[in-house]
C-alpha cells in the first residue's frame, strides 16, 4: 500500500537552519533624518512667529500714520490764556486789585481749514468752582484764523494781590472742536489732541437674555391671566390693573 501524498498544507513542522535575527537598531542616518525634520519644524515655527510679529508691526505703523494724518489739523489749533480781569482797580495807582472775576483767552487756527462748533472751557485744580468740570464753556460756531474771548469766574478767584498772574500754573484751558473732516477733538493746554469717538452703548448678552426671558414670562402671565386671577386676584384699585404689562 502506497503512502498518501503529503500536501504542502499538511506540512506542520518546518525547520530553519539559521536563527531569526532581532530587529535592526536605528542607524545614524535615521537619527540625522529625524533631527533634520525636527529642526525644519522648529525653523518653520520661528519663521511663522517672525511673520506674525512683522505683520503686527506693520499694522501698528499704519495705524500710527493714520492717526498722524487724522490729527494733522488738530495739532495746529492752539488755545491759550492771555490775561485776567480783577474785581476792582486801585484809584491811586490804576492797578487792578482784588480777586479774579474773568480770564481772557484766544484760539489760533494755524491750519488752512476752519474748525467748527468750538467749545472753550477753563478749569482749575487749585481754586473752587461751581461746576466740577470748570466755569462753563464758551461756544464759537466757526474759527477760521483767530478768535478772542473771555470767561467769567463765579465765584471770583481770590489770590494774593501782589502775586503775579500765572495762567499756566493756576488754570487749564481746553478746547473741543470739529475739524474740516468732521472729526471731534479735545485738546487741553498744549497736550496732544485726543479724538473723541461717538459713544455707542450696546447691552450685553446677559442683559438681552434677562430682558427676553422676563418679557416672555410677562406674556405667559397675561395669556393665562384668568386662571392666575382665580388664585391671586388683581388689585382693581389700580386703573391699569387690566392693561397688558408690555
Amino acid at each position: 500500500m502506497q503512502d498518501p501524498v503529503r500536501l504542502p498544507c499538511q506540512v506542520a513542522n518546518w525547520s530553519y537552519s539559521d536563527p531569526v535575527l532581532a530587529a535592526e537598531a536605528p542607524k545614524i542616518t535615521d537619527w540625522m533624518q529625524a533631527w533634520g525634520s525636527l529642526a525644519g519644524l522648529l525653523m518653520s515655527g520661528i519663521a511663522a512667529i517672525a511673520t506674525l510679529l512683522l505683520l503686527r508691526h506693520e499694522i501698528r505703523v499704519r495705524r500710527e500714520e493714520q492717526r498722524d494724518q487724522e490729527s494733522a489739523q488738530a495739532r495746529l489749533i492752539i488755545a491759550r490764556l492771555t490775561g485776567s480781569r480783577r474785581e476792582a482797580t486801585d484809584p491811586e495807582t490804576g492797578v487792578d486789585s482784588g480777586p479774579f472775576v474773568a480770564l481772557t483767552w484766544e484760539v489760533i487756527n494755524y491750519s488752512s481749514q476752519p474748525i467748527m462748533d468750538a467749545q472753550v472751557g477753563i478749569s482749575s485744580s487749585k481754586y473752587p468752582q461751581d461746576d466740577t468740570e470748570g466755569w462753563g464753556d464758551e461756544y464759537v460756531d466757526v474759527i477760521a484764523k483767530k478768535f478772542n474771548g473771555s470767561t467769567e469766574l463765579s465765584p471770583p478767584v481770590k489770590v494774593d494781590p501782589l502775586r503775579e498772574f500765572q495762567p499756566g500754573n493756576d488754570f487749564d484751558i481746553s478746547i473741543e472742536f470739529y475739524d474740516a473732516a468732521g472729526l471731534n477733538w479735545l485738546r487741553k493746554n498744549r497736550e496732544t489732541p485726543r479724538r473723541l469717538l461717538p459713544s455707542s452703548w450696546e447691552p450685553s448678552r446677559w442683559t438681552r437674555f434677562k430682558f427676553g426671558f422676563w418679557h416672555k414670562v410677562a406674556a405667559l402671565k397675561w395669556k393665562f391671566r384668568k386662571i392666575i386671577w382665580r388664585f391671586w386676584p388683581p388689585d382693581k384699585s389700580d386703573p391699569f390693573w387690566d392693561a397688558p404689562p408690555f
